[in-house]
């Protein structure tokens, strides 16, 4: 798969190049091949063993900060290991090389591999609540010169000098204005408009008990809470954790509206599996399926990125889009 995916990665490589701040977004999603019997290689996808089998799939999908997708910088597909899986009692012994989340960490690597050869564009890495990890903060603040970090907060961490925590002590800052944030349909969740009152601070978080001695992490935290939400609906709450200053209200702002664009990696998964029909593929063997699934990726992305040309702009011909005659890419 990752031979196929190399001409992609390099042309991904040299549209961000031309932009001064690249979103780099990473996602996880499942593919289902449940009813797939004779296909050998797969893994579980659900909370036990003998559940759903499938495969994996963690994509690190690139963005300009208008929302136009400029393609794939990583991609990662895994069968889980039966041996392993479901083993959470001891998941605090283990190295973090040897747990599934690992994968943030990888793709983080791959961003900073091209950030290295791109050093006039800003790469920003932006992940959900499963990427709040000890060991990724530590790996980026120890990288000055390399890619940023937007993570969404999960933990409610200890914070040096603070007798609260994390949460605690961003709800007791001042709210530095309220922003409108367009939330779009979602399942059965109907689009909406939300109102959030925005709040900011810089934090130093301590390493985790199971990391005695590590060092501090100094960070910044913008924390987003919906104001007068429906009476049906869950209000939105983010608490987002950057390497990126955040010393005004226009800051706060700008990270939240670039973790919005996370959205856009879901759209694309969608792609993947609706428009290109990933998990109907017939493949006796998961290395077959990876090749086609290497192609299918491209393909949802380049109509992903068409459809958000023809939303930009319409005055540009198919024709001077499509002609790429140095890739299928």
């Amino acid at each position: 798969m990752q031979i196929l995916l190399q001409p992609h990665y390099r042309a991904t490589e040299a549209r961000l190049s031309k932009e001064s701040i690249v979103l780099t977004i990473q996602d996880t999603t499942s593919l289902d091949y449940t009813t797939h019997r004779a296909m050998e290689g797969l893994g579980s996808i659900g909370a036990w063993m003998q559940g759903p089998q499938g495969l994996q799939l963690q994509s690190t999908l690139t963005f300009n900060v208008h929302g136009t997708p400029l393609g794939f910088l990583d991609v990662q597909c895994w069968a889980r290991n039966p041996l392993t899986f479901g083993k959470k009692a001891l998941r605090h012994q283990v190295p973090i090389e040897q747990k599934e989340s690992n994968k943030w960490l990888k793709g983080y690597r791959a961003v900073a591999a091209v950030q290295t050869r791109c050093p006039n564009t800003t790469l920003v890495n932006v992940a959900d609540r499963e990427a709040d990890l000890y060991e990724l903060f530590a790996e980026a603040t120890t990288q000055p010169a390399g890619p940023k970090l937007l993570v969404r907060a999960k933990h409610n961490r200890q914070l040096q000098s603070e007798q609260a925590r994390l949460w605690q002590t961003l709800q007791a800052r001042s709210v530095a204005g309220i922003q409108v944030l367009q939330l779009p349909r979602q399942g059965s969740r109907i689009a909406r408009e939300a109102r959030l009152a925005i709040r900011y601070a810089a934090v130093t978080l301590l390493a985790p008990s199971s990391h005695k001695g590590a060092p501090t992490i100094p960070l910044w935290a913008v924390y987003a809470q919906e104001q007068d939400a429906p009476a049906d609906t869950k209000p939105l709450e983010w608490l987002l954790l950057t390497t990126l200053p955040v010393i005004n209200f226009e800051q706060a702002i700008e990270k939240l509206l670039w973790y919005t664009r996370r959205w856009g990696i879901e759209v694309l998964h969608r792609m993947l599996k609706s428009g290109c029909s990933i998990e109907q593929r017939q493949f006796g063997r998961v290395d077959r399926l990876e090749a086609c699934l290497a192609i299918d990726l491209v393909v949802a992305w380049r109509i992903y990125h068409l459809n958000k040309l023809g939303r930009i702009t319409q005055k540009h011909l198919a024709r001077c889009i499509l002609r790429m005659p140095s890739e299928k890419r």
